[in-house]
């Protein structure tokens, strides 16, 4: 049975816990308050006004909670909370500017340590209406097999994604700058492609889930490509360079993979280059070749002979070294990827500059001589070009600003 003594004992010893525990909290806790946003989120963007509510939570009391907007602040400062603390508040977008803003909450308690904690939310601002267009007339949609599509789309503000459907496929549109409101897309039109008339459509979301579709019809024109027969080659000497080099699978895969992982942005600016100092093509892209070793098939890149055997071959354009190996079709071979999944192969080289697999390369930077390593005749360079894994013509990306 509980005597009023023992009560009393037990009263005295709760009472004497908590004052020690408020005193300890008072003068020697550290901790600093914890702080939350609800209704808005890191990097999302809204538009309308935004109900919000900050929440902050301390084992002490709370001596001041501040709330800015874009280094204002919106509620005036109070003191004297508890050890938890509520505010909602509502931010009406329409007064602010398109683009990134801030809310910021900055909160101190009331100890000794004055423990303080700030939480900084950045959250985007969207009430334009959605206005987009094709970048060039529609006349201009006529592309001939091998070749690449240069689609552009124009906005008035960032999108959040544009994705142009065309032949059964997605290709998804990349800021032509950083900042720039025009969207580039690239589309490779294989040589098999077949020449007609296909409709397709450009789907344009903006960050606040406003959609619109844009439709066009693009022309296939025929390449008329030319056919050749390989003679003198050395069934022996081939028969070497297959030992010496990776199969052609191997590259196959690689080649895959890398258009797969490929930037979702342009590491390039302006034409590309010419890798040789020689206007010499000795096989024009999409030529139909037939050997006795390979049998038909298609010559989807250029040959070209420098001034003189071992000439230095370039970097086209900036990019990342992503391949630097021998196979045992394209011999020593350079694979450079300069984003949105398009890649360019130097190939049969003779010796490799000192460069490495994941280097950042510019345009004009040596990456070796020519040779004739791989299935090769003679000292050339084989310069091949892939969107999104499908070959295309190299001249076209000199001769056309992408």
């Amino acid at each position: 049975m509980i005597t009023a003594r023992k009560l009393l004992v037990g009263c005295c010893l709760v009472v004497a816990a908590y004052i020690g525990w408020r005193f300890y909290v008072k003068f020697f806790y550290s901790t600093a308050p914890i702080i939350e946003v609800v209704g808005v989120t890191e990097n999302n963007y809204y538009s309308g006004d935004i109900s919000c509510c900050v929440r902050v939570r301390s084992l002490g009391k709370l001596s001041s909670v501040k709330l800015y907007l874009d280094n204002y602040e919106i509620l005036p400062q109070k003191t004297g909370f508890g050890s938890k603390h509520w505010r909602e508040f509502t931010v009406a977008t329409r007064l602010l500017t398109f683009g990134m803003h801030k809310i910021r909450i900055e909160a101190i308690d009331a100890t000794r340590n004055h423990n303080h904690n700030a939480l900084t939310v950045q959250f985007g601002v969207d009430n334009l209406p959605l206005q987009v267009a094709f970048g060039r007339s529609e006349t201009d949609f006529k592309v001939q097999q091998g070749k690449t599509f240069h689609l552009l789309v124009a906005a008035n503000k960032p999108l959040k994604r544009v994705v142009l459907g065309l032949f059964s496929h997605e290709f998804v549109a990349v800021p032509e700058s950083e900042y720039a409101r025009i969207y580039e897309c690239f589309v490779p039109l294989d040589c098999e492609e077949k020449p007609g008339d296909y409709g397709f459509t450009v789907t344009v979301e903006d960050f606040v889930g406003n959609r619109t579709i844009l439709n066009g019809q693009l022309a296939v024109v025929n390449g008329s490509f030319k056919r050749q027969i390989l003679h003198n080659i050395n069934p022996e000497r081939f028969a070497e360079e297959r030992k010496l080099g990776r199969s052609e699978k191997e590259l196959k895969d690689q080649l895959m993979e890398i258009a797969h992982k490929s930037p979702q942005t342009k590491l390039w600016r302006g034409s590309f280059y010419v890798p040789l100092n020689s206007n010499w093509v000795t096989c024009e892209f999409g030529v139909k070749r037939v050997s006795q070793e390979r049998g038909c098939y298609t010559h989807a890149a250029i040959d070209m002979v420098g001034p003189m055997p071992r000439s230095i071959v370039w970097a086209p354009q900036d990019g990342i070294v992503v391949v630097k190996d021998r196979f045992e079709v394209t011999g020593n071979t350079i694979v450079i990827d300069h984003g949105c999944g398009v890649i360019s192969l130097l190939c049969h080289l003779d010796q490799f500059a000192d460069i490495a697999v994941d280097d950042k390369i510019r345009r004009g930077s040596p990456l070796g001589y020519t040779g004739k390593t791989g299935y090769a005749t003679g000292d050339h360079l084989h310069w091949e070009m892939r969107v999104h894994n499908v070959s295309v013509d190299p001249l076209q990306w000199t001769r056309i600003d992408f």
